[in-house]
């Protein structure tokens, strides 16, 4: 197990990752934390645990993993969100952290496009997943101010959709993107 918000944490997965499968040649970086709330009751260990393990802990697994991919070139896929490119009402600290991923994607991709590491950030919508599973629980909630992140498409995404471009994203399919954040979010971010 791994704490992303601890980079000596990051340091020793990717080590050991390194030493199971003799090398590495992608980085996924998938964790992350939705808690929802009211930005002026917001708890301020809630905003620096969101911004630890979505933005921090994507900095840092990139940073244990990039002298490694330096070695043989390869691909990172930071997960970013909707929400980076798109405020959500009563999330600041996950828009924020989001957003945060998708410029340190675009600022590793210029900085090792020519050293052969391909840098891309995904921004999915809603995914049926644990963590969306609840919805958004926030007390006196504005329905009206939600309504802006509904999406076209009348459902939300499957992990499978979502895995399906982390795949192509990290493969040799996609030797010529770097910087990019690619939506999937049925429409939801126009």
């Amino acid at each position: 197990s791994v704490d992303v918000s601890d980079f000596a944490s990051c340091q020793s997965i990717v080590a050991a990752a390194v030493e199971a499968l003799d090398g590495l040649d992608t980085l996924c970086n998938i964790a992350g934390i939705l808690r929802p709330g009211h930005t002026t009751e917001i708890d301020m260990g809630l905003w620096d645990q969101t911004v630890a393990i979505n933005l921090s802990g994507t900095f840092y697994m990139c940073r244990a993993a990039l002298p490694i991919l330096l070695e043989g070139g390869g691909a990172i896929v930071n997960m970013a969100s909707a929400a980076a490119l798109q405020g959500v009402p009563y999330n600041a600290a996950y828009c924020a952290s989001k957003a945060g991923v998708v410029g340190l994607t675009q600022s590793l991709a210029a900085e090792y496009a020519r050293r052969g590491v391909r840098v891309n950030c995904i921004c999915p919508g809603g995914v049926q997943t644990p963590m969306t599973a609840k919805g958004l629980p926030v007390e006196n909630m504005d329905p009206a101010l939600m309504a802006r992140i509904v999406p076209l498409m009348p459902r939300v995404a499957q992990p499978e959709e979502i895995a399906a471009l982390v795949a192509y994203l990290a493969s040799d399919e996609a030797g010529y993107m770097t910087g990019t954040a690619v939506k999937i979010d049925g429409g939801q971010v126009a």
